[in-house]
């Protein structure tokens, strides 16, 4: 079976949901953040879920990225993920 791939970034991305690993350098927890949802309108930001624990925050950043039908990235320490859940890459 194919293992997942999630693209390695640097900062949260505008249209990804970004899964950032070990927010504040705690290595148990991880942070959703959701893109907009109209670029356009004044009133979108950027929504960001408090610290969660890694596997929560990862669940829920999959349920996300499959409801909004986009992709997910991963930022932050990589030293603090989970291979089990697939292999970072950066693209060249």
């Amino acid at each position: 079976m194919r293992r997942n791939r999630f693209e390695k970034v640097d900062e949260v991305q505008d249209d990804a949901i970004t899964l950032e690993i070990a927010p504040g350098g705690e290595p148990e927890m991880a942070r959703v953040h959701v893109p907009p949802a109209d670029e356009r309108a004044e009133a979108s930001v950027q929504k960001s879920s408090e610290p969660l624990p890694k596997i929560d925050a990862f669940r829920g950043a999959i349920k996300l990225a499959n409801t909004l039908r986009m992709p997910v990235v991963v930022m932050g320490d990589e030293n603090f993920w989970d291979t089990t859940w697939g292999d970072l890459y950066r693209p060249i």
